[in-house]
């Protein structure tokens, strides 16, 4: 006599997320508020909710970026401005849905690139000079100076 037996395997939630982004990123400081820098992505090998991630930004003192926790999108919360701050360093956290929950941390550096944002203006605010009619032509008559 035969009989049929089935086996169901469960899956546990035996796998930490795993992080498959780079290190550092760089974002133009004229970028629009809302811009999107960079989008996350990790992995978990687990199936099920055990498998589905969400993101978070751990800490960010200056609020000035956040992260989407469905899809790892991280935008820009302010204006950026490269001579203020050149660089952040920000800790995102991906975190798996099963029982008990694993998660997993990644350090991100946001390199903030420069754009021709700053005016020039003399180092003076007025230069006076006198001319008189017997100096040849080309001669210098004055020195003037700007900085950014």
């Amino acid at each position: 006599m035969f009989v049929q037996l089935t086996i169901t395997v469960d899956d546990v939630n035996d796998n930490w997320p795993q992080f498959t982004s780079p290190a550092a990123v760089t974002v133009a400081e004229d970028s629009p508020v809302g811009s999107s820098v960079f989008q996350l992505t990790a992995t978990d090998a687990d199936l099920d909710d055990a498998g589905q991630l969400t993101y978070r930004l751990l800490e960010d003192s200056t609020a000035t970026f956040n992260v989407s926790a469905r899809d790892g999108v991280v935008r820009t919360r302010r204006r950026l401005d490269r001579e203020t701050t050149a660089r952040y360093r920000l800790r995102f956290v991906a975190v798996d849905a099963g029982t008990p929950r694993r998660s997993t941390s990644v350090l991100l550096t946001v390199n903030v690139g420069d754009a021709n944002d700053q005016a020039p203006r003399f180092t003076r605010p007025r230069y006076v000079a006198a001319v008189t009619d017997q100096l040849p032509v080309g001669a210098v008559v004055t020195t003037v100076s700007a900085v950014c």
